[in-house]
């Protein structure tokens, strides 16, 4: 049986394709071919990530039009570059064990990595000595706030595929720039001064680290993809998604939802909302940890709950 599946065509989205047709492999006897699709993100590689200008699904419309239409059997994402909302007729039949769900700054140099660290280190209310904000490169709207909370730092925007990013580092004169491990570990890239963002002071996105396999809802792919599904994967993330749907944010919204499953077969879920900066440049934040077994429903509560006392940055 020979499969096509649709693909961005950046290293990363091929490793995570390869990954998933080597899972699928060791159920299924399988022949697979990659269909790269160039999506509006490769269209435009260097539109900014704005609410005014950046359309919903810019990483994936095109991909989701080309399996809606048949053109593909199934299609491999990145599962956080996925709208909250998926087409009908379109379904996630797996989600395949999940990578590491933090975040990675690779700095300029060992003093920058330095101070990052000292920084991660400190107490929140410590101030820092009178140095300059640090320049961190990142698109963001969850890093930016994230970074500005507990260092202080200027985001600066940042466009492009992994490798890209690395190199702008040197290019933009910044001191660091902020990437997802997953990524970089999938592509076994490792940069010589890196400092991990801890997921406690740093939730991820929701569904960070995770791949989503897309297929036609009904079609034989459903169940052939099912095979590769990771039951803590698809726990986490649902409850993860749950809070990102009922807040109604798009890319553009400054929040974070990291769960972890727990022992009883339910989830952990930390939950970051970020408001409007206030004109002394301050920034509301929800913040909350909640435990449940119903991962849909813990998700929404937690939204309902973050959007009583934040409005959301738009």
């Amino acid at each position: 049986m020979t499969i096509r599946i649709g693909t961005r065509g950046s290293d990363l989205a091929l490793w995570q394709t390869r990954h998933v047709c080597q899972l699928l492999r060791a159920h299924h006897r399988l022949d697979v071919e990659e269909v790269i699709i160039q999506t509006h993100a490769e269209q435009q590689p260097d539109q900014s990530i704005s609410p005014d200008i950046w359309p919903t699904g810019g990483f994936v419309g095109e991909i989701e039009r080309a399996l809606a239409a048949g053109d593909v059997d199934c299609a491999v994402h990145s599962y956080k570059d996925l709208p909250s909302a998926s087409p009908d007729e379109l379904v996630i039949a797996a989600i395949p064990p999940r990578g590491p769900m933090h975040d990675r700054l690779i700095a300029r140099d060992a003093s920058a990595a330095e101070r990052l660290a000292e920084l991660i280190a400190r107490s929140p209310h410590d101030e820092e000595r009178g140095l300059p904000p640090l320049r961190i490169g990142t698109s963001s709207p969850r890093r930016s706030a994230q970074l500005r909370r507990v260092f202080g730092a200027e985001s600066v925007p940042l466009r492009g595929n992994v490798p890209t990013r690395l190199r702008k580092l040197h290019d933009e004169s910044l001191d660091a720039v902020c990437l997802a491990a997953a990524g970089l570990d999938r592509l076994g890239l490792t940069p010589e001064h890196t400092v991990d963002l801890p997921l406690d002071r740093f939730p991820a996105a929701p569904a960070q680290g995770a791949i989503a396999v897309q297929v036609r809802r009904g079609s034989e792919m459903e169940s052939i993809v099912a095979a590769v599904d990771d039951a803590e994967a698809r726990r986490t993330v649902t409850a993860e998604r749950s809070f990102l749907a009922a807040v109604e944010a798009g890319c553009h919204t400054p929040l974070a939802a990291a769960a972890h499953p727990t022992a009883d077969g339910g989830v952990e879920l930390h939950v970051q909302l970020f408001g409007e900066l206030d004109q002394d440049g301050r920034q509301a934040c929800f913040e909350a940890k909640q435990v449940g077994r119903d991962a849909v429903e813990l998700g929404r509560a937690m939204a309902r709950e973050a959007l009583r006392e934040v409005t959301p940055a738009s």
